[in-house]
């Protein structure tokens, strides 16, 4: 759901400000969903598919991206996102201990 949909009115121009700011920030650090995404996208589509595990059609967006670039999703949608061959964190979730560190 988009800004238009949720918001009218002041709020509306409010967040749309917010956006725009946010975009100009991020200028260059944005990941877009692109034709080798997209590849990447089908065949990860089609093993949820084969698997019986579908995920709703942003989320799998958003999976697909991460999987292209090798990320890991940092979320609170745990439920929707945690599928084989993805990597999700919820930052609101149980704390995890820290991996130890080496000395050079």
């Amino acid at each position: 759901m988009g800004i238009a949909q949720m918001a009218s009115g002041r709020r509306k121009q409010q967040l749309q400000a917010w956006l725009e700011n946010v975009l100009a920030t991020m200028h260059g650090r944005v990941l877009s969903f692109n034709v080798r995404v997209a590849l990447v996208w089908a065949d990860f589509d089609a093993e949820l598919i084969q698997t019986g595990r579908k995920m709703p059609f942003r989320d799998s967006f958003i999976a697909a991206i991460a999987r292209r670039h090798d990320l890991t999703i940092v979320t609170r949608n745990t439920e929707d996102l945690n599928r084989p061959g993805l990597r999700v964190f919820n930052p609101f979730g149980e704390p995890r201990p820290l991996p130890p560190t080496t000395r050079a």
